[in-house]
């Protein structure tokens, strides 16, 4: 269900349900705002990185392409 069909169903409720509506959406609201982030920024990519680290030293296939690393490059239009 999108939001907008949300919105139009709680258009539709009397207005001591739509205020029971409100009151839960902010207490919902405020949870998450407490709540510590589930994980740092870059975590993911970190333990990515830990666990891709035995394949790239053991397939030069994979870091061919850094043999270009300390080539000047030279954008074409």
């Amino acid at each position: 269900m999108t939001a907008t069909e949300v919105l139009e169903l709680v258009r539709q409720l009397p207005r001591e349900e739509k205020l029971q509506v409100l009151e839960a959406l902010a207490h919902a609201l405020r949870a998450d705002l407490q709540a510590p982030p589930s994980a740092p920024a870059g975590t993911d990519l970190a333990t990515a990185a830990t666990a891709l680290r035995e394949e790239y030293l053991a397939n030069p296939e994979l870091t061919a392409f850094t043999v270009l690393d300390g080539e000047e490059l030279h954008e074409t239009r």
